[in-house]
């Protein structure tokens, strides 16, 4: 996916990362951050961005199949300290809502702060990985997430794509 990421972020200046599951975590295994003019840091290449607290996150455990949402949040439930992760109800409205508008979404906790929308990247039934997209906090407006939604989700498809392509070429 890194080329196609690249191309598409040369078109629409904003940077595009890929990210992966690694445990109770995604890891950030691309991005084009050094490669836009808006980049908001120099990269997040191998950050480790939580599952419910980043756009990937929310992104990755709303997509994933019911038994694989399952064992990540009892995983979280066992990391977390005593009665943290207790607001079962309030994690299924976030991934309720994350499912029905097709995206994660991370808004700034501050002002200056950064934020991120990221989709999944499916893989049959499988979310395979997912593609986001940072900007500055105040860009992230509904006609920036109109603007660039269908852009990351077709972008995501083309992975997709790419990804069954290569399955199927390897069998």
């Amino acid at each position: 996916g890194a080329p196609l990421v690249l191309k598409v972020t040369k078109k629409i200046k904003w940077p595009l990362a890929i990210g992966i599951l690694d445990s109770d975590s995604i890891v950030v295994r691309y991005s084009t951050m050094p490669y836009s003019p808006l980049a908001v840091q120099a990269t997040t290449l191998g950050h480790r961005l939580g599952l419910l607290e980043s756009a990937m996150g929310l992104a990755y455990l709303a997509f994933c199949d019911e038994g694989e949402r399952k064992i990540l949040l009892d995983m979280l439930r066992g990391l977390a300290p005593d009665g943290a992760l207790d607001a079962d109800a309030q994690i299924q409205a976030v991934l309720t809502t994350t499912r029905q508008r097709g995206y994660g979404l991370r808004l700034p906790k501050a002002s200056g702060a950064s934020a991120t929308v990221a989709v999944p990247i499916a893989l049959e039934q499988h979310v395979a990985g997912v593609l986001s997209m940072t900007t500055f906090g105040r860009s992230m407006t509904a006609q920036t997430l109109a603007t660039f939604v269908p852009v990351l989700k077709s972008t995501a498809q083309q992975i997709s794509l790419a990804l069954a392509a290569a399955d199927g070429a390897g069998s």
